[in-house]
């Protein structure tokens, strides 16, 4: 009887080690683009004055979501995004363009090693040199969970806001069509 094989990619040694740093540098720009429509989608939207949704009796103080629940449940978001986007990521690809350029992908560019070890260095002295600010992610895990919570009683609490909010947002679309 055979064992299957536990990886579903069978690639050797050498070449899961040649994919690791283009790999971490695509999922990096993918975390960045990411954090980039969680912002431009949620955040930034909810701080939309009330009454510029047509609400001209509100105060010009009240926004979508009010400020205090924005700090519950986006709190550290901009700064995560600003700070992947750029300091972090810029640093990261800067480290790794040696080894991943066109001439360092080069089969022969890298056939003693070297370019591979001062990249790797690099990237290393990279993630140290940031790691004071990857501290944001603590606070952030920490809260997670209530966040969550915290979503789901402001949703039950304020859905015909959030009705009129994602009217706002299809009107805005079809203004920009025309």
């Amino acid at each position: 009887m055979s064992v299957p094989s536990t990886s579903v990619f069978h690639y050797s040694a050498d070449e899961r080690q040649s994919d690791f740093l283009p790999q971490s540098i695509r999922t990096e720009r993918t975390y960045v683009k990411n954090l980039q429509e969680l912002v431009d989608i949620y955040v930034r939207p909810s701080a939309i004055p009330v009454n510029s949704l047509g609400n001209v009796t509100a105060s010009s103080k009240e926004t979508v979501v009010p400020q205090s629940e924005r700090k519950i449940v986006f709190g550290g978001l901009d700064a995560l995004f600003t700070f992947h986007k750029e300091s972090f990521f810029p640093a990261l690809e800067a480290a790794a363009a040696p080894l991943l350029s066109p001439q360092g992908a080069a089969k022969d560019a890298d056939s003693d090693g070297r370019l591979s070890t001062e990249v790797a260095m690099e990237v290393g002295r990279t993630f140290v040199a940031h790691a004071a600010f990857m501290k944001m992610y603590s606070s952030y895990i920490k809260y997670v969970s209530g966040f969550l919570c915290h979503i789901v009683s402001f949703v039950a609490h304020h859905q015909s806001l959030l009705t009129i909010f994602a009217l706002h947002q299809q009107f805005r679309k079809l203004g920009s069509q025309d």
